[in-house]
């Protein structure tokens, strides 16, 4: 057994958005076990956390909604990575929504 962190990053303000309330980020701890892959991690997070569910990650299709970014000790992970990203003790994830406008 193990640990990753998992941050998610300022969120914008969307109307009934929990997420929003946190100032700068939100940062947890998620206890994994031997060969539990970032995808396995990502179903188990939204059947525990409605806004994780609901904004960042569609269990349906299996990958996160298109507004976030999702990097992995510093590497940006594709939809198509989290299934082979494999998690260890120690590992960081951070979740940043996209902004756009000009």
């Amino acid at each position: 057994m193990g640990t990753v962190r998992v941050e998610i990053w300022a969120w914008p303000r969307i109307p009934k958005v929990k997420l929003e309330e946190a100032k700068g980020r939100i940062i947890f701890q998620e206890e994994i076990g031997s060969g539990i892959s970032a995808l396995d991690l990502f179903n188990r997070m939204a059947l525990d956390r409605k806004d994780f569910r609901e904004f960042i990650f569609d269990k349906e299709s299996q990958s996160c909604n298109f507004h976030v970014s999702v990097i992995i000790n510093e590497k940006i992970a594709t939809a198509s990575e989290l299934s082979k990203t494999y998690l260890k003790n120690g590992d960081r994830i951070v979740i940043i929504p996209l902004a756009g406008g000009g």
